[in-house]
Order: structure tokens, then C-alpha cells, then sequence
């Protein structure tokens, strides 16, 4: 992700994408220009239009609102895992808008994405 705009070397201390926090660093810093750049872990959002805030170390504080739209279509995980075909055994992630852990088994007969 990247912002523009911002209070010259200012640090950004968190995104957060549809109520969920993405980054909490402090390692991003916005540069003489007031630019910053920063990769953050992106959830499988459907496509729509999501609040995006950006919380900022800036005198007095500061949060910037944006709306972030995402147009792609959410890939199935037997879409996304499709290129490794036989090598795959099975897949554990932690979704974090359940706060479950969930698993992805290509040879379960009931597999689950």
C-alpha cells in the first residue's frame, strides 16, 4: 500500500481494511515528501467497497480515512492452490476476521475452501 500527502517523515502506526488492523509496525515512515510504502496482509475480500484508516504518530494524533475498492474476483482455494496440483498436501491459515484457524485438504472428499 502506499499514501501520499502525509506529514514529511511522519510514522504510520496502523491500517486497518474493513474494521480489521492489517499493519501495526512502526517501521513505515513517510519520507521527505510526505510518501510513504508499506505491505500489509490482504484478507480474501469479496469485491466491494471497504473503510480504510490509516493511524498516524503525528503531533496531536492523527487517523486518515479512505474507501478501498476491490474489483478482482476472490479466487476459490482450489483455484489459488491449482498450480502445485499432486505436491500440495493440505493447507492451515487463521482467519482473522473469525478468528479461526481453518484447513484446506485437496484429497478430503469434503474439502472445505
Amino acid at each position: 500500500m502506499r499514501g501520499s500527502g502525509f506529514q514529511p517523515l511522519g510514522a504510520v502506526n496502523a491500517i486497518s481494511i474493513g474494521g480489521v488492523q492489517r499493519y501495526s509496525g512502526g517501521v513505515a515512515q513517510a519520507d521527505a515528501g510526505g510518501n510513504w510504502n508499506v505491505t500489509v496482509l490482504m484478507p480474501s475480500l469479496a469485491p466491494g467497497v471497504y473503510l480504510m484508516t490509516t493511524t498516524l504518530n503525528v503531533a496531536g494524533g492523527g487517523i486518515v480515512f479512505a474507501w478501498l475498492t476491490i474489483t478482482e474476483r476472490v479466487l476459490a482455494a482450489a483455484e489459488q492452490f491449482a498450480p502445485l496440483g499432486a505436491n500440495l498436501v493440505r493447507v492451515w491459515g487463521y482467519n482473522v476476521a473469525t478468528q479461526r484457524f481453518e484447513l484446506y485438504d485437496p484429497q478430503a472428499s469434503t474439502a472445505k475452501n
